[in-house]
């Protein structure tokens, strides 16, 4: 069994960016969105992943402790 490890934020960051566009793309192909909503949406992505970036650069580097 292995051990927990150490979350990587760039990744998290990257995959929360990916999956952002990715939900707008889609509600745009289902026609829930229009075009002006998807960019108004884009923004809002990037500074959803930008606060998650902060957070877990404040949150510093906490260790976990193996069982």
């Amino acid at each position: 069994m292995t051990g927990r490890h150490r979350a990587d934020p760039t990744s998290l960051v990257f995959g929360v960016v990916f999956g952002g566009f990715a939900l707008a793309w889609l509600l745009r192909t289902l026609n829930i969105l229009d075009f002006d909503q998807v960019w108004l949406a884009a923004p809002l992505i990037l500074i959803a992943a930008g606060a998650l970036g902060l957070i877990l650069a404040i949150r510093g580097d906490r260790r976990y402790d193996s069982p």
